[in-house]
């Protein structure tokens, strides 16, 4: 690799790569929230965390014909998508989530529209990572 430097927190050639995390509650109805806060200890120490820094908080119910779509709103637009990847906690099969539509780099509303199989409906929660490039830098 001649001439070429790496991302140095994210061990990639390309330049602006951000993760953004969600944590993901199905409720047993196929409606699901991305958890924005979260109390830590709440009886001895009332600190929150922020598990889903990047997304918009609210609870998505599903869309499209097999409803098992969730459209998930991005804080801001990305110039593109570079990977997904999830896991379902409390599920056999892992929860694998799969792109239907990526609209991340929408400049008024950025959206990723994932479907998830049928063990991720039936999890509490699903763990989501999502890779995007924040840069046209060469």
């Amino acid at each position: 690799m001649a001439n070429r430097t790496f991302n140095q927190f994210q061990g990639t050639l390309l330049k602006g790569v951000v993760t953004l995390y969600a944590k993901l509650d199905f409720d047993g109805s196929g409606n699901c929230t991305v958890v924005t806060s979260e109390v830590i200890n709440a009886a001895s120490s009332p600190v929150t965390i922020n598990p889903s820094n990047g997304f918009v908080g609210e609870v998505v119910a599903p869309t499209g014909g097999s409803g098992n779509e969730y459209i998930l709103k991005l804080q801001d637009p990305y110039v593109r998508l570079l990977m997904v990847a999830s896991v379902g906690l409390n599920s056999v099969n892992g929860g694998g989530a799969i792109v239907v539509l990526d609209d991340v780099n929408n400049q008024t509303d950025p959206t990723l529209t994932l479907a998830f199989g049928p063990s991720a409906l039936t999890s509490t929660t699903v763990l989501l990572a999502v890779d995007l490039s924040n840069s046209t830098a060469l």
